[in-house]
Order: C-alpha cells, then sequence, then structure tokens
C-alpha cells in the first residue's frame, strides 16, 4: 500500500497540472508536436517560434499543451518558454518602430501644416499692421481736416455775420438813399413851381406895364 501512494506521489510530482500559464514556442523554425512525451510517437503538428502554446502537463522533459484550435500533443521543454522569444520581441519593437515612425510622421506633417499656418499669419499680421498704419495716417489725416474745418467754419461764420450786417447797413443806406431823392425831387419841384410863379407874376407885370404905356 505505501509503494501503491509513493507512486502516485511521484507521478503527480513528475506531471503536475499547470493550467493558466501561457508558455512560448522558443527561438526554432519549426518544433514537432507529438502524441506522446518522447521521439517515437508520430507527429501530430508543426508548431512555429513565438507561437502561443497552453499547457496541461509537464514532465521531465516534455510538456503536453493544447494549441491554437484546440489541438493538444507534446513539446519538450527545451523548446518552451515563459517568456517571448526574441522573433516576437522583435516583431513587438518593429511594430513599436513602425508606430513611432507613423506618428513621427504625422507630428512633421502636423508641424508643416502649423509652419504654413505660421508664415500666413505673420503675412496677415503683417498686412493688419500696414493696414492699421494707414488708419492712423487717415486718422490724423481726419483730425487735421476736422481741425481745418473747424476754422475755416468759423471764418465764414464770421463772414457771414459782416455780410449779413452789411447787408443791413446797405438796406439802411438805400432807404435813406430813397428818402434823399425824395426830398430832392420834392425842393426840385418847388423850385420849379416857384420859377414858374415867379415868371408868371413877372410875365403878368410886364404885359401890364405894356398896357398902361400904350395908353399913355
Amino acid at each position: 500500500m505505501k509503494r501503491v501512494l509513493l507512486f502516485f506521489a511521484v507521478l503527480l510530482w513528475v506531471v503536475p497540472e499547470v493550467w493558466g500559464e501561457t508558455l512560448y514556442v522558443s527561438d526554432f523554425a519549426r518544433v514537432t508536436l507529438r502524441s506522446g512525451p518522447g521521439v517515437d510517437y508520430r507527429v501530430i503538428a508543426m508548431i512555429s517560434t513565438g507561437q502561443k502554446v497552453e499547457p496541461l502537463k509537464k514532465a521531465e522533459e516534455w510538456t503536453k499543451v493544447r494549441v491554437s484550435g484546440g489541438k493538444e500533443g507534446w513539446v519538450m521543454n527545451r523548446h518552451l518558454t515563459s517568456e517571448p522569444p526574441s522573433i516576437l520581441k522583435v516583431e513587438r519593437l518593429t511594430r513599436a518602430n513602425k508606430a513611432q515612425r507613423e506618428k513621427l510622421a504625422e507630428a512633421l506633417s502636423e508641424n508643416g501644416r502649423l509652419s504654413e499656418r505660421v508664415k500666413q499669419l505673420e503675412k496677415s499680421l503683417e498686412a493688419t499692421r500696414t493696414e492699421l498704419a494707414a488708419l492712423k495716417e487717415t486718422h490724423e489725416a481726419l483730425k487735421a481736416g476736422a481741425a481745418d474745418y473747424m476754422d475755416l467754419k468759423a471764418k465764414y461764420e464770421k463772414a457771414a455775420a459782416a455780410l449779413e450786417e452789411t447787408r443791413q447797413q446797405a438796406e439802411r443806406c438805400e432807404k435813406d438813399l430813397v428818402k434823399l431823392q425824395l426830398h430832392q425831387n420834392i425842393r426840385w419841384f418847388l423850385s420849379g413851381a416857384g420859377v414858374l410863379v415867379v415868371g408868371f407874376f413877372i410875365g403878368f407885370s410886364t404885359r401890364r406895364q405894356r398896357r398902361r404905356s400904350s395908353l399913355l
């Protein structure tokens, strides 16, 4: 009975259960998957370097594994490793390098777009500065023009007031002139009438004297 228990204990120690662990086929081009733990067992399939296998039982030199697709078989322990083999590391590094190159290319492209955008913004800024300078000159000219305009407006208003005063004076002078002409006309009329009256009296007196002389 003791021998039977010892036999089972050794068997359990030699062929333990190893569920849950992931192993890789080490750096060999092709590895045989056999039906039993020995080279005299038939080859079930060929598995490649870097292929993942699921360990089921482990013996001294062989491990029973399950490959993708559910096929089970035995592989020599020296062909298995718990660390990803170099080929997988190289592939990962290659993919990472490719991703980094793509990111770098995108970064360079984005940098080019940003540089072009910066150039456009610099041109726009320069145009804005030029426009601002022109607007400043126009503003200064308008300010000077406004000052000139206010000066001209004041002079115009002053001249208009003087002209209005002169016009009013001219109207008063014209009224005075009309009055003066009317007075002169009246004087001339009165003077002419006086002359006529005097002439009439002189003529009348002359005729009377002539009549008297003829009677004598």
